[in-house]
């Protein structure tokens, strides 16, 4: 199984990334985990641009999300609104999604 892992906070030393390069570590062999690398790079969510044109970025990060078989993520929990940038680039498409196992959600 192949997971994509997200990780809601940005700074070098975050214990969030540093939790699920862990689980990369500490993971079954047969279980292969991602970690997506280039969330600070995403941009905001506008519905106007993506109606217009995807942003290349954005589309990468669904077709990692699509061809993936599940996703793991953490989220600072002292910044609630932190994940929404992730959350509404990976959950809009919902044709996307639709092919994740949602018992395999983090």
């Amino acid at each position: 199984m192949h997971l994509l892992a997200l990780s809601g906070s940005l700074r070098a030393a975050s214990l969030n990334t540093m939790a699920l390069r862990a689980l990369q570590k500490l993971a079954p062999e047969s279980v292969a985990i991602r970690l997506y690398e280039s969330v600070g790079a995403l941009p905001h969510f506008n519905t106007d641009v993506e109606m217009s044109a995807l942003p290349e970025i954005v589309a990468e990060m669904r077709r990692q999300v699509a061809a993936a078989g599940g996703i793991a993520g953490i989220r600072p929990s002292m910044r609630r609104a932190s994940h929404i940038l992730i959350t509404r680039h990976v959950s809009c498409p919902s044709h996307v999604m639709a092919g994740l196992d949602p018992a395999i959600h983090v």
